[in-house]
Protein backbone atom coordinates (compact mmCIF):
# COMPACT_ATOMS: atom_id res chain seq x y z
CA UNK A 1 0.00 0.00 0.00
CA UNK A 2 2.87 2.40 -0.28
CA UNK A 3 2.72 4.23 -3.22
CA UNK A 4 -1.20 4.61 -2.24
CA UNK A 5 -0.46 5.41 1.35
CA UNK A 6 1.95 8.07 0.09
CA UNK A 7 -0.37 9.32 -2.87
CA UNK A 8 -3.00 9.81 0.03
CA UNK A 9 -0.86 11.43 2.84
CA UNK A 10 0.21 14.09 0.27
CA UNK A 11 -3.68 14.27 -1.28
CA UNK A 12 -4.62 15.44 2.17
CA UNK A 13 -1.85 17.51 3.08
CA UNK A 14 -3.03 19.87 0.02
CA UNK A 15 -6.55 19.89 1.75
CA UNK A 16 -5.88 20.51 5.59
CA UNK A 17 -2.86 23.11 5.55
CA UNK A 18 -3.30 23.26 9.73
CA UNK A 19 -1.92 19.43 8.75
CA UNK A 20 0.25 20.33 6.33
CA UNK A 21 2.39 23.23 8.41
CA UNK A 22 2.38 20.73 11.26
CA UNK A 23 4.06 17.94 9.75
CA UNK A 24 6.58 20.07 7.45
CA UNK A 25 7.55 21.31 11.41
CA UNK A 26 8.73 17.84 11.93
CA UNK A 27 11.81 17.21 11.45
CA UNK A 28 11.75 13.49 12.07
CA UNK A 29 10.82 11.34 9.00
CA UNK A 30 9.46 8.29 10.89
CA UNK A 31 7.61 10.81 13.64
CA UNK A 32 5.33 12.56 10.32
CA UNK A 33 5.47 8.69 8.93
CA UNK A 34 4.05 7.52 12.67
CA UNK A 35 1.23 10.52 12.63
CA UNK A 36 0.11 9.51 9.16
CA UNK A 37 -0.79 6.23 10.75
CA UNK A 38 -2.09 6.78 13.73
CA UNK A 39 -4.02 10.39 12.82
CA UNK A 40 -5.21 9.47 9.20
CA UNK A 41 -4.84 5.21 9.16
CA UNK A 42 -2.13 5.67 6.54
CA UNK A 43 0.31 2.36 6.38
CA UNK A 44 3.36 4.54 5.06
CA UNK A 45 7.02 3.99 6.55
CA UNK A 46 9.65 6.58 6.91
CA UNK A 47 11.36 5.47 4.02
CA UNK A 48 8.58 5.59 1.72
CA UNK A 49 8.12 9.05 2.66
CA UNK A 50 11.71 9.79 1.71
CA UNK A 51 11.59 8.29 -1.33
CA UNK A 52 8.55 10.02 -2.25
CA UNK A 53 10.07 13.38 -1.24
CA UNK A 54 13.41 12.41 -3.10
CA UNK A 55 11.71 11.83 -6.34
CA UNK A 56 9.35 15.12 -5.96
CA UNK A 57 12.35 17.01 -5.54
CA UNK A 58 14.52 15.08 -8.34
CA UNK A 59 12.08 13.47 -11.08
CA UNK A 60 13.87 11.03 -13.58
CA UNK A 61 15.95 12.66 -15.82
CA UNK A 62 16.59 15.89 -13.50
CA UNK A 63 20.02 16.84 -13.37
CA UNK A 64 22.01 16.52 -10.23
CA UNK A 65 21.55 18.85 -7.64
CA UNK A 66 22.71 21.83 -8.75
CA UNK A 67 22.75 21.38 -12.25
CA UNK A 68 20.39 22.34 -14.56
CA UNK A 69 18.91 20.20 -17.23
CA UNK A 70 18.58 20.77 -21.04
CA UNK A 71 15.04 21.86 -20.77
CA UNK A 72 16.33 24.11 -17.92
CA UNK A 73 19.24 25.32 -19.46
CA UNK A 74 17.03 26.67 -22.79
CA UNK A 75 14.43 28.28 -20.14
CA UNK A 76 17.10 30.48 -18.77
CA UNK A 77 19.53 30.46 -22.24
CA UNK A 78 16.88 30.44 -24.87
CA UNK A 79 16.36 34.07 -25.71
CA UNK A 80 13.79 35.31 -23.17
CA UNK A 81 15.22 38.85 -23.30
CA UNK A 82 15.60 39.04 -27.19
CA UNK A 83 12.85 41.75 -27.71
CA UNK A 84 14.07 44.08 -25.04
CA UNK A 85 16.48 46.84 -26.18
CA UNK A 86 18.30 48.68 -23.28
CA UNK A 87 19.09 52.41 -24.75
CA UNK A 88 22.35 53.51 -23.65
CA UNK A 89 22.98 56.98 -23.77
CA UNK A 90 26.97 57.73 -24.35
CA UNK A 91 29.22 59.64 -21.96
CA UNK A 92 30.78 62.91 -23.14
CA UNK A 93 34.28 62.12 -23.30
Amino acid sequence: MSKEAVLKLFQTLDKDPDLRERLTAIEDVAEVARIAESELGLNVTAEELTSAVASIQNPEGASPEGELNEEELEAVAGGWFDNWKVKVKPKAW
